[in-house]
């Protein structure tokens, strides 16, 4: 659909397969102000197929580079999501449910943002199953599995500890973007690259925390101890994210922090999901995840300047590009 994709650049690359357990039926609307037990008028609003590895597929085909995305979908808000997918060009593989997809509101007023996020439907065991034979199906020898978002309600985290496995058997990239008991999981399961936020990290380590991010928890010697103890519990590398106060990757290399530059914000949601897109993007290129860093952050920055999440200008990315400072 014309506009929706908006910059194309072909890129040689291995192949790429962002895995979405939780797909969702994303609705973003801007409103001047929001008062709780009022009635609100929009003055902008977009549907889209989402959820976080919709939004890492979304940014890679901005960035003109291949991938497929698989998920799971289910009654009438599933075949919305597929077809909204593959209007906006994103190739699809998708495992259908019994049950209903999830939807999610997230609303933008006076430079604030409101998220409500479903949990999703149970899946039950029989569809869950095809769906992680479906991916087995997808992933190439060599090449990089991004595993991104929530999991439906009934799936277990030892569904993430054979992801990581199946990545392994094929020699892939495996990175993993998730919270709670399945990101321990992927961190115990050692999967190469792990990418949470500093404040879901912190939740994993201490067993418990905010949803909010706090600003107190963005100073880089706190970034790199989180990783480090994240890289201590198993994971191969970690990318601790803290919004516009940069990011820490963490690894056998030490830490490298990566700022983030300065853009005018209007939707700040599904950038860290553009940034695990770069990282895949850069990996499957045949860089090394401190190479591909500074080029993620950029796309990441650029996709806050949009209206709908995990969209960008990746021109704007470019030009962003020479703003981010890197360190030891």
């Amino acid at each position: 659909m014309p506009g929706v994709t908006l910059c194309h650049h072909t890129l040689v690359a291995t192949g790429i397969v962002v895995v979405c357990p939780n797909l969702s039926l994303d609705r973003t609307i801007e409103t001047p102000e929001i008062r709780i037990g009022g009635v609100h008028r929009s003055d902008a609003s977009e549907t889209r197929g989402g959820g976080k590895g919709a939004n890492v597929a979304r940014a890679l085909n901005c960035a003109g580079t291949p991938c497929t995305l698989t998920g799971l979908i289910g009654g009438y808000a599933g075949e919305a999501i597929r077809a909204l997918l593959e209007e906006e060009g994103i190739t699809t593989d998708l495992t259908s449910f019994p049950g209903e997809s999830r939807s999610c509101l997230t609303v933008l007023a006076g430079g604030t943002v409101t998220s409500f996020n479903e949990a999703g439907a149970d899946v039950g065991k029989d569809a869950w199953l095809d769906f992680e034979h479906k991916i087995a199906a997808l992933v190439e020898p060599g090449g990089v599995l991004v595993c991104s978002g929530s999991f439906p309600p009934d799936v277990p985290p030892e569904a993430v500890t054979r992801i990581v496995s199946l990545a392994k058997k094929r020699n892939c990239t495996a990175i993993l973007d998730t919270s709670r008991e399945h990101l321990r999981a992927s961190v115990r399961a050692g999967a190469a690259l792990v990418t949470p936020n500093v404040v879901e990290a912190l939740t994993v380590l201490e067993n418990e925390g905010p949803e909010e991010a706090d600003t107190s928890v963005r100073h880089p010697g706190v970034l790199a101890d989180v990783g480090r103890r994240l890289l201590q519990a198993g994971a191969g590398a970690v990318l601790v994210t803290a919004g516009a106060g940069g990011a820490a990757l963490t690894g056998p290399f030490g830490t490298v922090f990566a700022s983030a530059p300065a853009v005018s914000v209007r939707n700040p949601i599904g950038a860290g999901d553009v940034l695990v897109g770069g990282l895949a993007m850069g990996v499957a290129k045949g860089m090394d995840i401190v190479r591909a860093l500074p080029m993620a952050i950029a796309m990441a920055a650029a996709s806050c300047e949009t209206f709908p999440a995990g969209l960008l200008h990746y021109d704007r990315a470019m030009q962003l590009l020479g703003e981010v400072e890197t360190s030891r």
